[in-house]
């Protein structure tokens, strides 16, 4: 089954684990639910090259 890709603005916040809060410059990344957060893990990037190389 193929993921459901993201739309809209994205802010990348790199960080060592999925579960850790994202930082940008040191300062915390407030995400109101879940909903509105993604760990872009090795899977989910596979999932997104192939979506744009069959665009």
């Amino acid at each position: 089954m193929a993921r459901k890709l993201l739309q809209g603005l994205w802010v990348v916040c790199p960080g060592d684990t999925g579960k850790e809060a994202p930082q940008r410059d040191g300062i915390r990344v407030e995400a109101l639910t879940e909903s509105e957060r993604a760990v872009l893990d090795k899977g989910y990037l596979h999932d997104l090259r192939e979506h744009a190389q069959a665009s």
